[in-house]
């Protein structure tokens, strides 16, 4: 009997170790991005995201944002909560944004650039 309760601790202590985050530890997120963004810091400035792949957790992506006498071209990735895009033309070409999105509702996007500016894009 006791033989068979230790076998049952044992078998619950690694089910139970073993439940959770997929992918050894990694919390998978899917994003939905069907809507645009708006930047926090100007609510005029407007990014729209076109991933590759929809309904993933890792895709490529293009897109554009517009604002005040602004306008650009984009390209990036993200998997799961990270992310990152490159201006391919525009006023900012060449800076790259690195960061993650925040769960939520709205979904967030909290970024920082190689042009040492932060941006934080709320989606509408």
């Amino acid at each position: 009997m006791k033989n068979y309760i230790l076998l049952l601790l044992v078998v619950l202590s690694f089910s139970i170790s073993s439940c959770g985050k997929d992918d050894g530890g990694v919390d998978v997120f899917i994003p939905n991005l069907s809507n645009g963004f708006f930047s926090q810091a100007d609510n005029n400035l407007l990014f729209f995201i076109r991933p590759e792949k929809k309904n993933v957790n890792e895709s490529d992506f293009s897109g554009d944002y517009t604002g005040n006498n602004v306008a650009g071209d984009l390209a990036g990735h993200f998997k799961n909560y990270d992310i990152s895009f490159k201006i391919t033309n525009g006023d900012d070409k060449d800076v790259v944004y690195t960061g993650k999105f925040i769960k939520g509702d709205p979904l967030k996007i909290q970024l920082h650039g190689t042009n040492n500016k932060d941006l934080t894009l709320i989606q509408f």
